[in-house]
């Protein structure tokens, strides 16, 4: 049965004394305590960390094993405890994110830069990067954006010129050589052509250089 003279009482509540440092202190500065009559600790939340951080030094090995038996006997409460506070929460959880990593991007840039640096050398980041200059020069253009990676178009393609027939090679280590694949777009993207599987086909580099801003069936016709 809910006590509603407490909950009244608790409403009523502006400023607290703490039991510890004996200082007055608005209620918003002390936890909440369904034991108590005005249903807040008597402990500041100041004064009740010290008190924590001080038991859990004295007694570390007693509350580790406290806490491990505890999350192994409410694995499910638990759950669903942090997906509760995290979406009543989630734009203060998202701020706090992003000031962190702010944070630690100021702290960490030339690791950060050289380990980027790194990265962009291999298969996976010249993927990435070839991607996100396809999806930046759709987004300039207005075009609609497809999510989807030029080695599947290349598969898809065989790795086959769609232009002049010829095998690209994509173990060429030099992108400008000839045979090298590009990933076309049919119809331009400064033409109103969409950056989608349907509208891409592969190409080898010496087709794309001639195609340029052209349309296909313009592409066809210099091919003769």
């Amino acid at each position: 049965m809910i006590n509603v003279s407490a909950i009244n009482y608790t409403q009523e509540v502006k400023f607290k004394s703490c039991n510890i440092c004996e200082n007055s202190k608005p209620a918003s500065y002390f936890y909440k305590n369904k034991k108590t009559k005005d249903r807040l600790s008597n402990k500041c939340k100041d004064c009740a960390k010290s008190y924590q951080s001080k038991y859990y030094t004295d007694n570390r090995e007693a509350s580790i094993e406290y806490k491990k038996h505890y999350r192994q006997e409410n694995t499910d409460k638990i759950k669903d405890a942090r997906k509760k506070y995290y979406k009543e929460n989630i734009e203060k959880i998202r701020e706090k994110q992003r000031i962190l990593s702010i944070q630690y991007y100021k702290e960490n840039v030339e690791k950060i830069r050289e380990y980027q640096k790194k990265y962009n050398q291999t298969e996976a980041g010249k993927a990435k990067s070839s991607k996100s200059d396809k999806k930046r020069r759709a987004l300039k253009a207005g075009a609609e954006i497809e999510n989807f990676m030029a080695q599947e178009v290349f598969n898809r393609d065989r790795y086959k010129c769609q232009s002049c027939g010829i095998k690209t090679r994509p173990d060429y280590k030099n992108k400008s050589h000839s045979k090298y694949p590009n990933l076309d777009h049919i119809v331009p993207l400064s033409k109103g052509g969409d950056h989608s599987k349907l509208n891409t086909q592969c190409l080898c580099r010496k087709c794309n250089l001639a195609k340029g801003n052209r349309h296909a069936n313009d592409q066809m016709l210099l091919i003769g």
